[in-house]
């Protein structure tokens, strides 16, 4: 535990999975809670992942500048700045763990169903039943591009 984080994260041991925020932010603590956890990290093109989360969520913490000691809103970092966070984040994160204990899925780039037997293997489960059609379902994510411009209204 750290003076970030000092509560006792082992509550969590009933939790199948966490996502996004704070999750990132306790990424380390996680890690020494849970030694023999498995990671799904999400791959995106670092610019357009800094242009969206900057428009979105400027001032929710930047990836790793927390870690460093910085208190650092993406808000406040150059779009330039915030990407090179974000690919150095995944740079930790995979640099952190053995291979078989992490998978890097590509929700923008991979089709549906690379994705479901990417995803079903890695955990262990079978892949979703599929349609009539004999294609897998939908993979549950939206295109987060997308839809910073559903929620702005119209302009």
């Amino acid at each position: 535990m750290s003076e970030t984080c000092p509560q006792d994260l082992t509550y969590l041991s009933a939790t199948d999975a966490l996502i996004d925020t704070p999750t990132v932010d306790l990424f380390f603590e996680l890690l020494a809670a849970f030694p023999n956890a498995r990671v799904l990290l999400t791959a995106r093109d670092p610019a357009k992942w800094a242009a969206s989360r900057r428009k979105r969520h400027p001032f929710d913490q930047a990836p790793l500048f927390p870690l460093l000691g910085f208190d650092a809103p993406v808000g406040a970092l150059t779009e330039e700045q915030a990407a090179a966070a974000f690919a150095l984040w995944h740079r930790v994160v995979l640099g952190s763990l053995p291979r078989e204990r992490v998978l890097l899925l590509d929700l923008f780039g991979e089709s549906s169903e690379q994705l479901w037997r990417r995803l079903s293997a890695f955990v262990g489960r079978p892949l979703p039943a599929a349609g009539e059609d004999g294609a897998l379902p939908p993979f549950p994510h939206m295109q987060y591009g997308d839809d910073v411009e559903l929620d702005a209204g119209p302009s």
